[in-house]
């Protein structure tokens, strides 16, 4: 299996690797803010932000994405490039085989019209040689029926 890489593809790879790094860097950023809080002179502590850590999620996931239709994209460009390659060489195939066959038809009427001429002479010749002129009897080809 090939794998063709698209500028698509690249750029989708770069951005997913970048928002990988980018979560991790903002989960642990998180994860220290929450723990890190503590409650003075009788205040609430206040509830962490997870609205930076939801939006690098999402363009975490929305990059991977982008990265999957990227690569099925890719292969099915290539699978479709390689069946046209196919269905050219089919096509050029069949030109080659009609011509064949043009070449065999061309042949075979020649060859008919040698045989046709073949045949007149012969029959030209064994008219001459059956002896002489008041003796020659045309032959039909077909059997003549009488006419009534």
């Amino acid at each position: 299996m090939t794998v063709q890489a698209s500028s698509f593809l690249l750029c989708s790879l770069i951005a997913a690797a970048a928002s990988t790094v980018a979560l991790g860097i903002v989960a642990v950023i998180q994860a220290d803010v929450s723990s890190g809080e503590t409650a003075t002179q009788g205040q609430q502590p206040v509830a962490p932000s997870y609205i930076p850590l939801i939006m690098t999620a999402s363009i975490f996931v929305v990059s991977w994405i982008a990265v999957t239709l990227a690569f099925f994209r890719d292969q099915m460009l290539h699978r479709v490039t390689v069946i046209q390659a196919n269905v050219a060489a089919v096509a050029a195939a069949q030109s080659d085989i009609r011509s064949d066959f043009a070449a065999l038809r061309a042949e075979l009427a020649e060859y008919a019209e040698q045989r046709e001429t073949e045949g007149f002479l012969n029959g030209r010749r064994s008219g001459t040689n059956s002896g002489t002129s008041e003796n020659r009897e045309v032959r039909p080809l077909r059997r003549v029926r009488p006419l009534d």
